[in-house]
């Protein structure tokens, strides 16, 4: 989405810093709900502004779903 190199993106840093809008962050939040297949929050980057908080955050939602989720 912003077209950068992974490595040139730094985890901890806010999505807003990073060059993240609000209608980025839907498109994240859409993407995440696809590629996970479960309901997400529209106001989930407020909640978790750094790619490693919600990363972190996922895979604790991951780990609570059924084993067949």
């Amino acid at each position: 989405m912003l077209e950068r190199a992974p490595a040139d993106i730094d985890p901890n840093a806010k999505f807003s810093r990073i060059g993240f809008d609000s209608a980025m962050s839907v498109q994240l939040v859409v993407a995440l709900e696809e590629l996970l297949n479960i309901e997400l929050s529209p106001d989930l980057i407020d909640s978790f502004p750094t790619i490693a908080s919600l990363s972190a955050h996922l895979a604790k939602v991951r780990a609570q779903l059924p084993k067949d989720s």
